[in-house]
């Protein structure tokens, strides 16, 4: 069992990280690059549709990818 020293250390220790840890105000929106690049959203648009329609396992790849890169940086600060 941890004794109370320890325990007391380790809250502390858990506090000042999430205390100092930044925190992370951003969304996706569309429109994000309108005015640096134009094109972006339907050229990555396009070129999903067409990797869907060769193969659908695609699919599924990115949604891991997105819920992934979501996991990772929400334990980045934990």
């Amino acid at each position: 069992m941890m004794s109370s020293r320890k325990l007391a250390q380790l809250c502390i220790t858990f506090w000042v990280a999430v205390l100092f840890c930044p925190s992370v105000h951003s969304q996706l929106q569309v429109g994000f690059y309108r005015n640096s690049c134009r094109r972006a959203e339907s050229t990555v648009r396009d070129d999903v549709r067409d990797a869907l329609r060769q193969d659908r396992g695609v699919a599924a790849g990115l949604v891991r990818l997105h819920f992934h890169d979501c996991f990772v940086r929400v334990r980045a600060c934990a």
